[in-house]
């Protein structure tokens, strides 16, 4: 069972995670923009409509299945 399928067994939304604190996260710290290794282009959209510059995105990649 994948992460989604876990959450929608248990009842909650595909997605819960919330990445509000980020860019006063990354403000704090000097980042101007970070490097995103995601998969997940919702991950992408999301911290760019908060106001994060993601400069790049690596994709990650599984050597096997677990």
């Amino acid at each position: 069972m994948d992460t989604v399928d876990a959450n929608l067994h248990l009842g909650f939304p595909d997605d819960c995670r919330q990445y509000g604190v980020m860019p006063g996260m990354l403000k704090d710290m000097g980042i101007d923009g970070i490097q995103l290794i995601t998969n997940n282009p919702r991950k992408i959209e999301r911290m760019t409509s908060l106001g994060v510059d993601v400069q790049e995105t690596i994709p990650m990649v599984a050597l096997q299945p677990n």
